[in-house]
Parts: structure tokens; sequence; C-alpha cells
């Protein structure tokens, strides 16, 4: 086992070489224990030894130091716990810790690239969750050697062993895993017939085709699908026919794969019939026909995505709009202009994106007019450049700035920032406030956090307080969880988020 050290500071354990790195830049007092071998003793706080059972201790002081994920932080951080030790602990220590340990002992013992042979002989553990946690940490090793011993898994009379062993394959990407792989596709369980057509199609071996092929008439939903999309990935032509077929299916995500595929195999005979999948009931079905058009750049799909833009469903909207970008015909200019104010911002984002690989002029004025949007801005700011727009505005100037997600110039010239976005912000226009707000957190600057909270209590709505609420900055935080009480907000529920981090542009 690694030498560690405690840090006084944090409360956290080290290794070595890191504890000495930390130790150099006068970060941490350390109190470094000896080293020991397999079930030797640990260091703990304050120099006292910690027996090999010990590591349940540790599990139980990380989770009061760090909350209900700490406890695995902790023994990631520490370096501590190596594969023997692992399967050794996991056998010890309670279950909510053993628990724990399953979840994240692939990413511990990943540390350790000479427990490759400890792994591999865990594959023999009695205990079922400790052979997944081996085979896991096989998969993410990238060590050929570990190839043949998780195939021989494939015969594990556990499911949950046969289906890791599977995925494992799929990431350490051998050839010698197809042929296993193909005879899982008659697994008796669904699960593990559709996990092996994931894996094959990853994989990427013409061998698969044909058993793939087979695979679209199984009497499992979710193996037709798997194997529709992972015939999509092996660029065999011999699945072309099977996989019109399968657009008739009577499963909305097998037709939805089956669409998928056929646009990546790239063979124009499946047009007509991804057109007529566009007026599919089942949503995910005309989103995957208008991405499937869009690749295969057929004009007269055209018309038929124009409609599709109008459709009820935004995911619907979205794919038709990015399609139409890909067939580049003028004729969607004006249906893509009016997008851009669609209350959907991946509708949004999809349509300016297009506009700019249309390269039509007219466009121009409704792609600035639609600055600024948070969501979209990228896409926005893409295609005025690419139509050869420059900013004549005050505003304008701050919002391309905003659209290159840098904060350079934007602290640069602060004071024009802050008068545009705080004007911004006393405004109406929900979009004008939330690139205001979104962007100020953005930079971080500390000065305009009571403006934030000002803004957040007087116009914040439910996604702009979570947004605040999970920033990273305390006072907002606090803010928003005043907001979220008094307002009765419950953000449990799934729902389109924005993403925004304290500083991330400083």
């Amino acid at each position: 086992m690694q030498r560690l050290a405690f840090a006084q500071d944090d409360g956290c354990f080290y290794p070595a070489p890191r504890a000495m790195e930390l130790r150099g830049q006068g970060r941490s007092q350390m109190e470094f224990g000896n080293e020991g071998e397999g079930g030797g003793e640990a260091p703990s706080p304050g120099g006292r030894r910690l027996p090999e059972a010990g590591g349940a201790q540790l599990l139980e002081r990380g989770e009061v130091y760090l909350g209900e994920v700490g406890r695995m932080d902790l023994l990631i951080k520490s370096g501590w716990l190596g594969a023997t030790e692992g399967v050794v602990m996991m056998r010890k220590i309670n279950r909510s810790g053993r628990l724990g340990l399953f979840v994240f002992l692939g990413c511990i013992c990943g540390l350790w690239a000479d427990d490759i042979q400890d792994q591999i002989e865990a594959l023999k553990d009695p205990q079922a969750v400790l052979r997944v946690a081996a085979i896991e940490t096989l998969g993410k090793s990238s060590d050929m050697r570990a190839v043949a011993p998780v195939i021989a898994c494939l015969q594990d009379k556990e499911a949950i062993v046969r289906k890791a062993a599977i995925e494992a394959l799929a990431l350490l990407n051998d050839p010698q895993a197809v042929e296993p792989l193909i005879d899982c596709l008659a697994d008796d369980d669904a699960a593990m017939r559709s996990s092996a057509a994931e894996a094959l199609g990853k994989l990427g071996d013409v061998r698969a085709g044909s058993p793939l092929i087979s695979r679209l008439q199984d009497t499992a939903p979710a193996v037709r699908t798997a194997a529709a999309e992972a015939l999509g990935k092996l660029n065999d032509p011999r699945a072309v026919e099977p996989l019109v077929a399968i657009l008739k299916d009577r499963d909305p995500g097998a037709r939805a794969a089956a669409a998928r595929s056929l646009g990546k195999l790239g063979d124009a005979r499946s047009t007509d019939l991804l057109i007529a999948g566009l007026q599919d009931k089942a949503a995910v079905v005309p989103a995957a026909a208008a991405e499937a058009l869009g690749q295969l750049r057929e004009a007269r799909a055209v018309e038929p995505l124009i409609a599709c833009v109008k459709n009820r469903d935004a995911r619907v909207r979205a794919a038709a709009a990015q399609a139409l970008g890909q067939l580049a015909d003028v004729r969607a200019t004006d249906v893509l202009i009016a997008a851009l104010h669609d209350s959907a911002s991946k509708v949004r984002a999809a349509a300016a994106e297009a506009l700019g690989k249309l390269g039509d002029a007219r466009a121009v004025g409704a792609l600035a007019g639609a600055l600024p949007d948070w969501v979209a801005k990228s896409q926005l700011g893409t295609a005025l450049t690419t139509l050869g727009w420059t900013p004549t505005s005050e505003n304008e100037v701050v919002y391309i700035w905003i659209s290159a997600a840098d904060g350079t110039d934007l602290h640069a010239h602060w004071e024009k920032t802050k008068r545009v976005l705080l004007g911004d912000a006393q405004t109406s226009d929900r979009r004008r406030i939330e690139n205001a707000v979104y962007t100020f957190v953005s930079l971080g600057n500390e000065e305009v956090i009571p403006n934030l909270i000002e803004v957040l209590k007087a116009k914040g709505d439910k996604e702009m307080t979570e947004a605040c609420l999970n920033c990273g900055n305390a006072r907002l935080a606090e803010a928003a969880q005043s907001v979220a009480s008094s307002r009765g907000y419950d953000f449990a529920e799934d729902h389109e988020r924005t993403q925004v981090v304290w500083g991330q542009w400083q």
C-alpha cells in the first residue's frame, strides 16, 4: 500500500507524491504514516494507526466530513484503498459502505496499474457485486490482459455479471470479443441480447452484420432497437433493406433507431419512407427521420422538413431545422427566421446554426435582432460572423462578445459590459434579463451581486432561480433559496436546465 499523509487543514488523506507536492506549496500541514503491504495499516488523524478493517472508519469519517458522496471521495483522494484491500473491505464494512464502494471501486482501483492481476483474481469472488466491480475496473483499464478473463465472465450464472462483462468488452474494444458477443445475441435474457447488440455496434466489426440483422426480428422491442442502432455503425449495405422494413415496426423506438441508422448508411433508397416517417405520431420517429434526411441531403425532403419546423413537438422542430441547415436550401430561410423566436431554446439554436449554413443575406437582420439569447448565443454569433455582419451599437458589441463565451473583452471593457447588461436586466424582455444575469454570473464580479439578487427577487423565474441556486456563489444561492421557498418552487422534476457557473469566464 502507498505511503500516506493526513492533511490537517482539509481533513483528507493523500498519497505520498501528492502530499509532498502540496507540502512544497505550503498548502497543507502533513503527517506521514509508514508504508504498508497488503493487509497492513494506514495512517489516521493525529498520527494514530488504523488497522486494515479501519477502512470502515475512513468511510464514516468521510461521510461526516463531506456528506453523502464524501466518504468515497475521501477514499479516492487518500489513495488508501488498493484492489486487493478493496475486496477485503467489501466483506467487512456495513451494507451502506459496501454499496458505495461497489459504485466507485472502478475509479479507485483504476489508480493502481499493478492491480490488474488482483482484479482478474477478483472475478472468481463468490459475491456477484464484487465480480461486477472487478469487471468494471478491468473495462476501464485499457489493458488487453483483461480481455480473455472478461470474455469468460459472459458465461457467469448471474445476469448482472454477464451484462457488466458485455459493457466492459465494448470499452476494451478488442476484436477477439466479437464472436463471444455475437453468441450473447442468443441469450435467454432480453437485456443481455440488447446489451450485446449495443456493444457490437460500438466495436463496429462487420462480422456482426448478419447476426444483428437477424435480431431485427427479436420479440423484445429493446433488442430490435439496439440492433437497428448498431447496424448504422457497421457501414454494412446489407442492412439497408432490413432497416427500411423496421421503419414500419410497431415499436416507435425501433422505428426511430432504424431511421437514424439509414441516415448514417447514406442510401437514398430510404428517402421516401423517411419522408413518410415525418408524419409519425410518436415524436421520436419524425425527429429521427429529420436527422436522417439531413444526412442524406435529398432535395425533395426540403418542403416536408419546412413543414416540420412548425411541428408541435420541440424535438421535431429542432431536428427539422438542423436538417434544413445541412440541405442548405434557401427555400427554408423564412421558416428558419421565424424559428429564431421559438419558445424552445434548442429550436432557436438549431435555426440560427442553419441560417448560417444557408448563407442567405436576408437572414442577417433577423439574426442580429435575435440577440441576445443566452442558450443560442454561440450559434447566433457564428452565423452572423459567417454572413459578414459587424455590430453597429454598444449593445451589439457586448452581445457578440458574450456569444464567444469568453470573458476577456467583457472584463477588459467592464464599465460598458455592466452598463449594457444592467440596462437589459431592467427591461421586461425575459431573454435579455436571462442573458444579463447569466453573463454576470459567468464573469464572477462580486460588484454586481446586489444587482443580481434584486433582479432575481423581482423578475427571476423558476429556471433562473435554480441556476442561481446551483451556480456556486453562496450569496446568490442563499437569495435563490429564499425565492424558491417563497414561491413554492420544486426542482425535483425534469425540465430544460441552464448550466451556469460563477466565475467560469474569469
